[in-house]
């Protein structure tokens, strides 16, 4: 377990108030963007991109500001070093395994949750949000044949890793462990689970994988397993868009 003395600590109140600066433009995005651009008659495609894009976009850009500044712009070594992302061990693929398998097992054994909260608390997904992926389409484009929509796919899939784990557990994580040591797994954990409460009908099947994003983040001392472990589960969904490619 490694902890990050070369960073500046970041408190509980400051973390607090990071993960909500981080969660608002997704919030923003789902809420209120989609459905208005959707309403007003813009192309699906345009307005989920709009929705989706921009939020992940900005978590990429900060990530890259910050590791900058913080590593002092002495070159994409120090800048991988702040991420956390040096040479990539076994031991890290090791880690990257249990996470998927504790992330599959809290998707698919925790499912039911998601539809007893929508019927029983009314925590319903906006209707907008089932235009990201459907049978035939991707993001609003047709699948059959299309194997280009496949590369947007994949495109979008290295944005939202990239973004989300260079952010929370390339820049964040570590100045939460300069700050809370031991303890510091449990409080990213959280404070991950709170950022994805724009899907609250998710709020009990997402918790067992918050918690381990942030204990194997401390355990590992690296964010490779992170990375690995987000970038094989999303992309299941990859299954889906090659399926509907070829019809």
């Amino acid at each position: 377990m490694a902890i990050s003395h070369s960073v500046k600590p970041l408190p509980l109140g400051g973390a607090v108030v990071w993960f909500a600066l981080s969660a608002i433009p997704f919030w923003l995005g789902l809420y209120l963007v989609l459905p208005l651009l959707v309403d007003s008659g813009t192309g699906i495609a345009a307005a989920l991109c709009v929705a989706f894009l921009v939020p992940l976009s900005l978590l990429l850009l900060f990530s890259i500001l910050v590791g900058r500044r913080e590593s002092k712009g002495k070159g994409w070594t120090e800048l991988r070093k702040r991420w956390r992302l040096e040479s990539i061990k076994l031991s890290d693929l090791g880690w990257a395994l249990l996470l998927l398998v504790v992330s599959l097992a809290g998707y698919l054994g925790l499912a039911g949750t998601a539809e007893w909260l929508q019927q029983n608390a009314g925590l319903v997904p906006p209707e907008a949000l089932d235009l990201v992926q459907t049978p035939t389409t991707f993001f609003g484009f047709e699948l059959l044949g299309n194997w280009w929509v496949l590369a947007l796919h994949f495109g979008i899939l290295l944005l939202n890793v990239l973004g989300e784990e260079l952010w929370f557990r390339g820049i964040l994580f570590p100045r939460q462990e300069a700050e809370h040591g031991k303890k510091a797994w449990l409080v990213h954990g959280l404070c991950y689970h709170a950022f994805h409460m724009f899907y609250p009908w998710g709020v009990l099947r997402l918790l067992p994988e918050s918690l381990m994003y942030g204990w194997i983040a401390q355990r590992s001392g690296s964010s490779w397993p992170s990375v690995i472990s987000h970038f094989l589960f999303n992309g299941l969904a990859l299954i889906a868009t090659i399926s509907g490619i070829l019809g």
